[in-house]
């Protein structure tokens, strides 16, 4: 990102943010200088110590009612991993395969070695070996495919699978055993792609040790594995601690991900002496955090719903380490989070999908599928008391058919914006409990810049949207700016939201774009008023499973046994092909009908909620 353009974002932020930032600049220059030391002073993986071994029996075991519903689930992912079989972030199914010559003599003589450097959807290889920091996108790759395979998210699922079926206990033990010493020999700390990203540290240190925890309750863990785990879990609480995302102020999930990774650390490590430091200043600073990254009523502050899941799923994980050492605020505050993603759930996932979706867990039980996943242990959240608005901006509308939710709010991350969308007074709607109108998600971050600024953009929501114009500009860069706006230019705001009528506005297109919403039990009206003459679209972006029949002046809708109406005036019609990404990675065509706008404003109507 060049100068100009940092300096301009630097007037966007908050002013202790700014200082913050600046003043972590030389925090980080002495981090990185005893970093480098480390590295020169030999081999960075950590000796193994006798004295030094991991507690069990800290994190318990999924449900027999969870584990009897997901089963067969849950067998079909752990027999393909055993094959070496990956299917990560909408790659499909590969085989990974890496180099034998890097091979440890510790591995058992018919472990084929992994290959944790490789993007399957492009083939792209990163280079081993490299200096952590040296990493970063390239174009056509996604640094992002790696990156999730080295969370090693299918190393509980092996040990659950032990744990339900006794005639696969010593085959799933051994594949984490030998997968563990193989991540540990081709990934030295700080040299590699795996440790250019703490948030993927953090979670890796998590998973490795649930892995180890639900074998060593059934007595199945490999006798060698403990010491060479023990220094492995060091590596990873030392660099965490070395590179905490913690930018001047300036932190989102990943931070909460590293925190996670020193409290795993601290929690599950016995002997060292640094351990009840590390789980001190874990819980200390999650505390802290807790009421910094989420909102008064317990929504993310990142303008994300499915970064609300992310970030909910790390404070749950915490709270299961924490145990009875956490606080009441912690758990009243934990209620409160857990109460909004019950709100934002449907089914397994997550509505309406608002801002960026990378599919993030830091505990994934079902292959890559982000299903978050409850303990039982723990008091069951609450819904949140008033489930019609939710501080992160978004108000819902509930009717006996159908469910309406309306993007309203601030961009996030204390202005950066770096998960949100140009989405502000976008509507999403759910009727007779099949979607009509959605969010269209993310593809991908790095993997191209076009794109991922495509599927933010304005365009790509169901709001009015003038040729050529988005409500918030962006950085033209292919990297870091990937992930800033240039300020909240939009300052979208709420003008009413009594029990039938919703009226939003913003400023984003210089003149005001005012969206008035009437809710009656079988129809909607929506006017979209903006004075420019400049050409504008009303957009519609329909779910793929949407079929549209043309009428006159109308369209029908319908998806399985769900039809409803849209019809119009002040407007002539498009319809267009474009693609949604329900899940990080996947793309399906589907349609969106534009209202092509004639005059100040553009009025339209939804009904005939008909349920066949």
């Amino acid at each position: 990102m060049d100068l100009r353009t940092q300096l301009r974002l630097a007037r966007t932020l908050p002013l202790p943010i700014l200082m913050g930032k600046v003043a972590n600049v030389f925090t980080q220059l002495a981090r990185r200088r005893r970093l480098r030391a480390w590295a020169a002073s030999g081999s960075t993986n950590n000796r193994t110590d006798p004295s030094w071994s991991l507690r069990s029996g800290l994190v318990p075991l999924p449900t027999a009612g969870w584990c009897e519903d997901h089963r067969s689930r849950l067998f079909v992912y752990v027999q393909r991993t055993l094959r070496h079989e990956f299917d990560i972030l909408g790659s499909g199914w590969f085989t990974s395969a890496g180099v034998e010559e890097n091979r440890s003599s510790m591995l058992d003589a018919d472990y084929r070695v992994l290959d944790w450097s490789y993007d399957p959807i492009s083939g792209h290889h990163w280079p081993r070996g490299a200096w952590y920091e040296d990493y970063g996108p390239v174009s056509g790759a996604e640094i992002k495919q790696p990156l999730e395979f080295g969370r090693l998210h299918h190393l509980p699922q092996l040990s659950l699978a032990a744990t339900l079926d006794a005639s696969l206990r010593s085959t799933c033990a051994r594949e984490v055993r030998d997968q563990i010493v193989d991540f540990i020999t081709n990934n030295p700390p700080l040299y590699g792609i795996q440790w250019c990203s703490g948030i993927d540290v953090g979670i890796r240190a998590y998973n490795l040790c649930v892995a180890w925890d639900w074998l060593a309750t059934l007595d199945a863990v490999p006798h060698d594995l403990e010491p060479l785990l023990c220094a492995s879990l060091v590596d990873h609480a030392v660099y965490l601690m070395g590179t905490l995302e913690w930018a001047g102020g300036m932190r989102t999930s990943h931070y909460l991900a590293n925190l996670l990774g020193v409290l795993t650390v601290g929690t599950y490590l016995v002997g060292h002496p640094m351990s009840a430091h590390w789980r001190s200043f874990a819980m200390r600073t999650l505390e802290q955090e807790i009421d910094v990254q989420f909102l008064s009523d317990g929504s993310g502050f990142e303008a994300s719903t499915c970064y609300h899941r992310h970030t909910a799923d790390i404070i749950e994980q915490a709270s299961i380490l924490m145990g009875s050492d956490a606080s009441s605020h912690w758990m009243h505050r934990r209620a409160q989070i857990l109460g909004v993603l019950d709100t934002l759930t449907l089914g397994e996932d997550i509505w309406p999908m608002i801002g960026d979706n990378d599919d993030g867990l830091a505990l994934k039980l079902l292959g890559n599928e982000p299903v978050p996943y409850r303990f039982a242990t723990l008091t069951p959240a609450p819904i949140v008391s008033d489930a019609r608005g939710l501080d992160l901006g978004l108000m819902f509308y509930d009717r006996p058919h159908y469910r309406c939710a309306l993007r309203c709010g601030a961009i996030g991350q204390h202005g950066k914006g770096g998960h949100a969308h140009n989405d502000q007074l976008s509507l999403t709607l759910l009727v007779g409990g099949q979607q009509i109108f959605v969010d269209p998600g993310i593809p991908s971050y790095t993997r191209s810049a076009d794109e991922r600024n495509r599927y933010r953009s304005v365009h790509m929501h169901n709001t009015l949207a003038p040729h050529g114009m988005e409500q918030n500009a962006w950085p033209r860069d292919g990297g870091e700016g990937l992930f800033w706006m240039m300020g909240d230019r939009a300052r979208a705001h709420v003008l009413n939201s009594d029990e039938r009528v919703w009226i939003g506005e913003h400023t984003g297109f210089g003149m005001p774009h005012r969206r008035t919403i009437l809710f009656e039990d079988d129809a909607i009206h929506g006017t979209d008023a903006w004075a420019s003459g400049d050409p504008a679209d009303v957009l519609f972006h329909c779910h793929p499973n949407v079929e549209i029949t043309m009428g006159t002046n109308a369209v029908w809708l319908r998806h399985g046994t769900v039809e409803l109406e849209l019809s119009w005036h002040d407007a002539s019609l498009r319809i267009d092909d474009y693609e949604m990404a329900p899940r990080y990675g996947v793309k399906q065509l589907a349609q969106c009908i534009a209202l092509q706008k004639h005059g100040p404003a553009c009025t339209w109507t939804l009904r005939s909620f008909a349920t066949t």
